[in-house]
């Protein structure tokens, strides 16, 4: 994989869900609701369709220019069609998308190749820590979910949502953290960093209310705010814990040398 392999990876959701946003937002209104809803719609669709289309791309048509564009395109019709325009708005909603996608993930992308790489590579993950880091989010969310929910049916649903942030976070967090540390404990020190940009990101509303309220006597201190420090903590530390294994697993695997037959 290229050097920082998955800061490119994270551009992908990352780009599709800002030009999402920004598109519901200027057709139905600003607010939080709107914007997150739209976020998470396409940063869905540059998981699913994206990320494929780019690791393919790099791999099998490098020398394709246009290759970005054409998947930034059909990541914009595929995201019309599931909102259902059609026709001359079809069109024109799928092309202003799509090169509005094209142009900011370029615009990303020509940064994060302008980053700095290690000498010895160290730097350049393979496809066992990429691949680990979302997976090793998905796993720890979903089983604690069945846990604490008592519900098997939870684990898919929290399985998919640990992916997402196993993407949205921690590709970033770990690419951070590689630069300064090379020990094991790396991924787990990732995963605690992870957790608790998660858990900031969902207490700051709360924290915000009431450090603005005019009066504190009638704000109210949001609800179980300390405890929940824990629990994100808890869980980021499991997770880096279970990506550690996976890639030890990983890294043995292939190792080990396959006799064929």
């Amino acid at each position: 994989m290229r050097p920082n392999g998955e800061l490119r990876l994270f551009a992908v959701p990352l780009c599709g869900g800002v030009v999402y946003a920004i598109a519901k937002g200027m057709l139905i209104g600003w607010s939080e609701s709107v914007l997150f809803s739209g976020f998470l719609f396409g940063s869905v669709i540059s998981i699913v369709l994206g990320i494929p289309l780019l690791l393919l791309g790099d791999r099998r048509f490098g020398g394709f220019g246009a290759r970005h564009m054409m998947s930034s395109l059909i990541q914009s019709l595929v995201a019309c069609l599931l909102v259902g325009a059609w026709g001359w708005p079809l069109l024109v909603m799928t092309v202003l998308g799509g090169l509005a996608l094209w142009g900011l993930y370029s615009v990303v992308a020509s940064g994060i190749d302008r980053l700095p790489a290690s000498a010895d590579g160290s730097l350049c993950s393979g496809w066992g820590r990429v691949v680990c880091v979302p997976l090793s989010g998905g796993v720890t969310l979903g089983v604690a979910a069945v846990l604490f929910l008592a519900d098997g049916a939870a684990f898919i649903l929290f399985f998919l949502i640990g992916v997402l942030l196993g993407m949205l976070v921690g590709w970033p967090v770990l690419w951070g953290v590689e630069r300064f540390l090379t020990a094991h404990s790396r991924y787990v020190i990732a995963g605690l960093l992870s957790s608790l940009l998660i858990w900031l990101a969902a207490a700051a509303p709360a924290f915000f209310t009431y450090a603005t309220a005019s009066s504190k006597d009638d704000a109210v201190w949001p609800m179980l705010f300390g405890q929940g420090l824990i629990v994100f903590l808890s869980i980021g530390l499991l997770s880096g814990g279970v990506c550690t294994l996976f890639n030890w697993l990983y890294e043995r695997y292939r190792n080990t040398p396959h006799v064929h037959q």
